[in-house]
């Protein structure tokens, strides 16, 4: 047989929804912590460790984007208190005085809206801290305090509250909206008589409960479980502001699956929904998700727990992360408090990759003042992102995940495993091995007939290593049948600043082979030669 030489191993990515033995060769049927860029596969960002402190039962975290200086931290547990991190990793209590904590599973949602960042949980009312001098959170002025909502989400200048409460009336397709907010300022008002442009709408058509919002270039969409809508600002304030925003669907059939289920990326939502992963532009809805990874992800997640997901943004590398609680078997982590598994999307090239996530509660976008110096630089420098002159810069935005543990939390900012700019720790426990793998390779691209049996004997791979005496691992499997099981061998060490080649002696009808690289480090994997012995036919 002749050797096959798959190349551009960054071109199709994870495809996990076709059948492995109708794959493209250069196509991978399982893989995680990798992303596929530039025709390779590549290590994914990493996470790397900014705070950690002893708050417990911490369920959301949000940045608080000032007009000057580093991004304040907020975190809020589940009964409603919020504590701002510190650089040093002491924590501030903010919550708003006078607080009664309360347990409830329902999500935290936030927003900022000029120099005041609001945040809401449905078990309180919702609170905004104004920055400058403020101590402490406060509830909105104007807000009812036996009325409760859903979530809360900002447009233009005013503040919309999703899906209400009214004290032991419940409200679920009722859309608030606040009146103007000044700059650094609430709003004044909620209630829709007094004077100014608050308003209340009912979505009488809605078939499912409201779940969130988010604006959309001034347009606020809104989201049910099963539908979603455009609300229009036209600027009409006559018959007391009642045109000021007008509603039409955008949907019949498509939502979000939880109030944190959607992000903003170049003038597009990607969404989260009941039953596919798609993207929309106000106007025109696609599915991203479907014949790649949209029956894995939906089979895979554990609806018992479908409010903990939620999506965030990269825009350094263009991925939008839509993350999970997942009961598949491949998961590096369970899901106890938030979610162990991302479906992460690249909108350069549109491949799909899968991340592990050890129980994220939720992400959002900031910078982190770095704690690190000279004196205190104690770690590896294979695992510390940036270089001394991050350190004196540091004012880069990156994903902000928060994640509970034992007997602590910890703020995690995600960044490059090779040319990242946060200068902080990427600690093994929260960056598992990075690997790819494909089963069912037929070799019937070359017209070798099914019935044959193929033998591997040798495997000439283009991998390279950022961190030059890290190992690269391999292993190759092996099956009669085209939905196996597949045997594998034993992994074989690749080092590949002096190895070429890997001889293997392993043989099947369907073939398969798994790379991975266990420490946080970048590598480079584009093609490889595979040299293939004929074995007869069975």
């Amino acid at each position: 047989m002749p050797i096959i030489p798959p190349r551009a191993l960054g071109d199709k990515g994870l495809v996990l929804d076709v059948p492995d033995f109708e794959l493209e060769p250069n196509a991978f049927s399982n893989g995680s912590n990798v992303r596929f860029r530039d025709g390779a596969v590549r290590r994914a960002s990493v996470l790397r460790q900014t705070r950690h402190f002893a708050v417990p039962n911490v369920r959301a975290a949000w940045g608080y984007a000032q007009a000057t200086g580093y991004d304040r931290v907020f975190v809020g547990d589940d009964a409603g208190r919020v504590y701002e991190v510190n650089a040093d990793s002491s924590t501030t209590y903010r919550s708003i005085s006078g607080l009664v904590p309360a347990s409830d599973p329902q999500p935290w949602t936030w927003a900022q809206l000029g120099d005041v960042v609001y945040a809401n949980k449905p078990s309180h009312v919702p609170i905004y801290f104004p920055g400058g001098p403020a101590t402490e959170y406060a509830t909105l002025p104007g807000w009812d305090a036996t009325h409760r909502a859903r979530a809360l989400a900002v447009s233009r200048d005013q503040l919309f509250a999703i899906n209400l409460t009214k004290g032991l009336a419940t409200f679920p397709n009722l859309v608030a909206i606040s009146d103007y907010a000044l700059f650094g300022q609430p709003p004044a008002t909620w209630n829709p008589t007094d004077p100014g442009v608050a308003n209340e709408i009912t979505l009488a058509g809605a078939r499912s409960p409201l779940v969130g919002g988010l604006d959309l270039d001034g347009t606020m969409i809104v989201y049910g479980e099963r539908q979603s809508w455009r609300f229009v600002w036209t600027g009409d304030t006559s018959n007391a502001a009642q045109n000021l925003w007008v509603n039409e669907p955008l949907s019949v059939d498509r939502g979000m699956i939880s109030p944190r289920g959607v992000a903003y990326l170049e003038r597009k939502h990607y969404v989260f929904g009941t039953d596919d992963l798609y993207v929309h532009d106000g106007v025109t809805i696609a599915s991203i998700a479907d014949g790649r990874v949209r029956r894995w992800v939906m089979r895979n997640l554990d609806l018992s727990k479908a409010e903990r997901c939620f999506v965030v943004v990269d825009p350094a590398s263009d991925e939008v992360i839509f993350a999970f609680p997942s009961k598949d078997g491949d998961a590096a982590y369970a899901s106890v408090h938030g979610c162990n598994r991302a479906a992460i999307y690249s909108t350069r090239n549109g491949t799909w990759t899968l991340g592990d996530l050890r129980d994220i509660v939720s992400g959002d976008y900031g910078n982190f003042n770095p704690s690190l110096i000279w004196t205190t630089a104690t770690m590896p420098w294979l695992t510390i992102g940036g270089s001394w002159g991050d350190l004196s810069d540091g004012f880069g935005r990156s994903v902000m995940f928060v994640g509970p543990r034992d007997t602590e939390a910890r703020i995690l900012a995600l960044d490059e495993a090779a040319f990242g700019r946060v200068s902080f720790n990427a600690p093994s426990d929260e960056n598992p091995p990075a690997f790819v793998e494909r089963t069912g390779y037929d070799i019937d691209e070359l017209g070798q007939p099914l019935s044959a049996y193929k033998i591997i004997s040798t495997i000439f791979p283009q991998v390279i290593v950022m961190a030059s005496m890290t190992p690269v691992r391999l292993r190759i499997g092996a099956s009669l049948y085209p939905q196996g099981p597949y045997t594998w061998s034993d992994w074989r060490t690749f080092y590949p600043a002096g190895d070429y080649r890997i001889d293997f002696n392993k043989g099947g009808r369907y073939l398969g082979l798994r790379l991975e690289v266990e420490p946080p480090v970048d590598f480079v994997f584009s093609g490889m030669d595979v040299d293939l012995k004929p074995g007869g036919r069975l």
